[in-house]
């Protein structure tokens, strides 16, 4: 089982604090506590919309202007921070840290960990000194 890793460490995010913007606050905490429960799943539009009280349209929207990505972006990005603490800190084989990380295809968990870290994974466990951690 994974250890929690402190996601304000991970994914910090600007929450405003003037009155119109207490709702969108909520909602974006809302938004990122259901990723740090749910990562490992399959997380579909439909679901975390309905879970936030938007329509899809509505949630992709909201979710680009408040985190200024794509909504998969972010979750692909949470998930390549899950799998370079579990990289550095296990001997999990590659194939299950993707699927620990909530990837369900290893040739993807490979493709979008190496478009975010310009390493593979493999590479990435064998040469941590070339890692700057945050």
């Amino acid at each position: 089982m994974m250890p929690h890793l402190n996601k304000d460490t991970l994914f910090r995010h600007e929450y405003y604090t003037d009155n119109k913007n207490e709702v969108n606050s909520y909602k974006c905490k809302k938004i990122v506590l259901y990723l740090e429960e749910h990562y490992k799943n399959r997380i579909t539009l439909e679901e975390i919309s309905t879970h936030i009280g938007f329509s899809k349209e509505h949630f992709c929207r909201f979710f680009k202007k408040n985190f200024r990505m794509t909504f998969v972006n972010y979750l692909n990005q949470m998930r390549i921070k899950k799998a370079e603490y579990l990289l550095l800190n296990t001997n999990l084989k590659v194939i299950d840290i993707a699927l620990e990380a909530g990837f369900e295809d290893s040739n993807y968990f490979t493709s979008i960990f190496k478009k975010e870290t310009k390493m593979t994974p493999s590479d990435y466990r064998k040469k941590p000194s070339n890692v700057t951690l945050l």
